[in-house]
């Protein structure tokens, strides 16, 4: 009893332990100045005045002023997948608990007629479901634009609050 405690512990303490170091992700903008030109990368801090990026070619922090951005791009990871496969699989799970089992032998013709089975069901669900999926995952993973041109200060201040949110550090000075 002794020896699988501790093969349990062990084993936990291995499977679990690659959270402890993990750091925080800062959100990837692409970010228009009112120039024309445009700098990429991750968000790592949002100060009172600026906002650091780090490139992720380079390696290299810049700093963007405020007053030089036109507009910000928050780009979300693409979710139309998972959706279509979350989708998928409950349309399947509703076509196959939705068949009811014909009584007679005539039911039973006029199912295997038609193509009523609980196979078809599931494919018919599956196919219906997952689009539907599809969507919700593509609408969930679009990118997020934000206008920072002819704002007023208190509205940009509102809008770099939330975006701190979404930085590496979200407290820097």
């Amino acid at each position: 009893m002794k020896k699988i405690t501790a093969m349990f512990l062990l084993f936990s303490f291995l499977a679990f332990s690659g959270n402890i170091y993990a750091e925080k992700k800062g959100a990837e903008v692409t970010i228009h100045k009112k120039d024309g030109q445009y700098e990429r990368g991750e968000l790592i801090a949002v100060r009172k005045n600026s906002l650091l990026l780090k490139d992720h070619y380079s390696g290299a922090d810049s700093t963007i002023e405020i007053a030089n951005i036109g507009v910000i791009r928050i780009e979300k990871k693409s979710k139309t997948l998972t959706g279509f496969l979350l989708g998928g699989l409950l349309g399947a799970g509703v076509g196959a608990f939705s068949y009811e089992k014909p009584e007679t032998e005539g039911e039973a013709a006029v199912a295997f007629l038609f193509g009523y089975t609980q196979v078809s069901l599931m494919v018919v669900g599956a196919m219906f479901f997952g689009l539907v999926g599809l969507v919700i995952g593509a609408l969930a993973g679009k990118d997020q634009v934000i206008q920072i041109e002819g704002k007023s200060k208190e509205k940009i201040e509102e809008i770099l609050e939330k975006l701190r949110k979404e930085a590496r550090i979200r407290y820097y000075q």
